[in-house]
């Protein structure tokens, strides 16, 4: 919620509502494209955990978007983690999230990782 406060203050769309928490989908994302429009933690990580090569890789590079975007404004940087330690922090984070809670959007359930780790200025 607080990139979506951020955005909302700086680049405010008229007329629009914001988003919801929950996913709203009633069916599975059968492929990771750009298409995938609020993508379910549950959707991004059978991606991320899959066997197909080409799902990982899209899985990883939408988190890498994900981190690439809150650097620095939302938790510290990659100067305190390397990429590969923050996706290990990131897997165990939603390995351990049961299946309703892996309904709230990916991106959000990442950033709530991410955000325990903030810069100490």
């Amino acid at each position: 919620m607080l990139i979506e406060e951020a955005l909302v203050k700086n680049f405010p769309c008229q007329g629009t509502e914001p988003s919801v928490k929950i996913a709203s989908r009633s069916s599975p994302v059968l492929s990771l494209t750009p298409d995938a429009l609020n993508l379910s933690g549950n959707d991004f990580f059978k991606f991320w955990v899959s066997g197909n090569q080409l799902d990982k890789l899209r899985a990883g590079i939408y988190l890498l978007g994900v981190e690439d975007a809150t650097e620095k404004k939302l938790w510290c940087g990659y100067a305190l983690f390397k990429t590969l330690t923050l996706n290990e922090l990131v897997y165990v984070s939603l390995k351990n999230k049961t299946n309703e809670e892996l309904n709230s959007r990916a991106a959000e359930l990442i950033i709530n990782k991410l955000i325990e780790y903030p810069c100490n200025i």
